[in-house]
């Protein structure tokens, strides 16, 4: 293993909410994180996906939204990351329907399997070839891991 985490300088947990697409084969969820040392200033909130490609689920982290302490002198509470969550990220999984209701927001989930990886993919199968292909990439090198349930 290359790195490691130090848990008595961050602490990190997963949101509570989860959000699929309607066809549950995509997932978005957050990874709070929390530095615990004095001299932290900033918070993290680590976008965690997961596709589901031939009946198996590939777990993969994103980007990381920073979150600046509205006290310096304590971490920012899970409760408030959370909060902070549902505003700037989850907010994007729904959208109102014509008719003024909230409905999944399939497009939000697209990208998960869009022309990130494969922008040459024309369909799901295509996709999920070429996705497959970096997870099998990855495993070959010990700094990278990828979580299949």
């Amino acid at each position: 293993m290359t790195g490691f985490i130090d848990k008595s300088t961050v602490e990190f947990k997963f949101d509570t909410l989860l959000c699929f697409n309607t066809t549950l084969d995509k997932m978005l969820t957050i990874r709070l994180g929390r530095q615990l040392l004095p001299i932290g200033k900033l918070d993290a909130m680590t976008y965690y996906y997961g596709v589901k490609i031939t009946n198996k689920w590939y777990f993969f982290s994103g980007p990381v939204l920073f979150v600046e302490r509205m006290d310096l002198s304590k971490p920012t509470s899970f409760s408030e990351l959370h909060q902070t969550a549902l505003e700037q990220v989850f907010r994007g999984c729904l959208k109102k329907s014509p008719k003024g209701e909230w409905e999944i927001n399939d497009k939000f989930f697209s990208d998960l399997t869009g022309g990130g990886i494969c922008y040459e993919c024309k369909t799901q199968e295509d996709f999920n070839k070429v996705y497959l292909e970096v997870v099998n990439r990855n495993w070959q090198h010990e700094s990278y891991y990828c979580l299949i349930l």
